[in-house]
């Protein structure tokens, strides 16, 4: 009975790995283009241009529950 409680506890944590991954790679596209558009601003010298509040939303919906 251990064993299989391990065995699947084992395989849960292995599964949101991968999903967290997964999502981490899928989302790296729109991550870069936030950070390129950011330094873009920045280089107008109009910080006020970029929302930071787009990144936390993103953020918080990249993570897994």
């Amino acid at each position: 009975m251990a064993g299989a409680t391990v065995c699947v506890v084992g395989l849960s944590a292995l599964a949101r790995l991968l999903t967290t991954t997964a999502i981490f790679a899928l989302a790296w596209p729109v991550f870069t283009q936030m950070r390129n558009w950011h330094n873009w601003c920045h280089h107008l010298e109009n910080p006020n241009l970029y929302d930071h509040t787009v990144l936390a939303w993103h953020t918080f919906g990249s993570a897994v529950l």
